[in-house]
């Protein structure tokens, strides 16, 4: 037996999401583990000065990855039905492989719900490559040492679909003289599913049963230059008082590959309301684009991969 010093460190190079089975969902950019927590429980006993101590009901904590746009058609339906509410529960397991490219560790999971999607700050400014953020929560999880299997084969950039937060457009309807283009930032924003942990007869784990959903807020830059059309809508909607639903937007968030043609995923927005409206700070000491940010409601956002 080789001794500690003999033993190669776990060196991971890729990472693979594997759903109902052994279909390959994607390679994803990076993994954050959740751990089994027990809920603690201390009670006195008799006459004793301590208290006796032991774990109740665990439950395990969600995990979360990010991913690109290379990810299975049927993951992205799995992250669309979150964001409409329908609950669907997924099993599946996250593989880690090593120099080599072959499995090293295994992270199975069963009876998995989509917690939270986070699409990262949109910026016109950006060259980085952008990655969506999922946070999973599973029923139950197990994790397996050297699971064995082959070697996977490495995947080029060109088969990932990077893509760059530069590269978005936001539409909004019936804004009279709205130009989209002058729209440079979307602040980062998440949609959320509530969760609440159930006990259950005699079952040692809790189930974990879906509550509300949150549509966040969104914040949106914009030049000074085609601020008119929103201090107009401000004026009448917050200022003015009119804010029933005919009031109301809708628009679009569109995410495009590199080429700046192809759509790979389009997020719309139904029956946005504005909440706030301001213009950034400014320095007279410094030549600058004058901006103006507006924040506003969405009563529902709908999430549709291109492919």
């Amino acid at each position: 037996m080789p001794s500690p010093a003999e033993k190669r460190s776990y060196v991971a190079r890729y990472y693979q999401l594997m759903l109902d089975g052994s279909e390959p969902a994607g390679i994803v950019k990076s993994v954050e583990y959740g751990g089994t927590k027990g809920e603690l429980l201390a009670q006195p006993v008799g006459g004793m000065p301590w208290k006796t101590k032991h774990i109740h009901n665990p439950t395990n904590d969600p995990f979360t990855i990010q991913i690109g746009m290379a990810m299975s058609k049927d993951f992205f339906a799995w992250v669309a039905k979150s964001w409409a509410g329908q609950v669907e529960r997924k099993n599946g397991s996250v593989i880690t492989y090593d120099a080599d490219l072959k499995p090293m560790f295994e992270y199975v999971f069963k009876n998995a719900l989509i917690l939270e999607t986070t699409v990262p700050a949109l910026d016109a400014t950006s060259n980085e490559n952008g990655y969506l953020t999922v946070k999973i929560q599973a029923e139950e999880v197990e994790n397996h040492f050297d699971p064995g299997g082959s070697a996977i084969q490495p995947v080029t950039p060109s088969r990932q679909k990077l893509w760059s937060p530069s590269n978005f457009r936001f539409d909004i309807d019936h804004l009279s003289g709205y130009d989209a283009r002058r729209v440079n930032k979307i602040d980062q924003f998440v949609v959320k599913q509530n969760v609440k942990p159930v006990s259950t007869g005699p079952d040692w784990m809790y189930q974990i049963e879906p509550t509300s959903l949150e549509y966040p807020n969104l914040a949106v830059t914009f030049s000074m230059v085609s601020a008119k059309p929103w201090f107009d809508w401000h004026k009448e909607f917050v200022q003015g008082g009119k804010n029933m639903a005919k009031n109301e937007k809708t628009g679009a968030i569109t995410l495009y590959s590199q080429d700046l043609k192809t759509e790979l995923l389009s997020i719309d927005l139904r029956s946005l309301g504005l909440v706030n409206l301001a213009m950034e700070k400014s320095d007279a000491t410094n030549a600058q684009v004058r901006r103006v940010k507006a924040e506003m409601y969405c009563e529902e956002m709908i999430f549709n991969f291109k492919g």
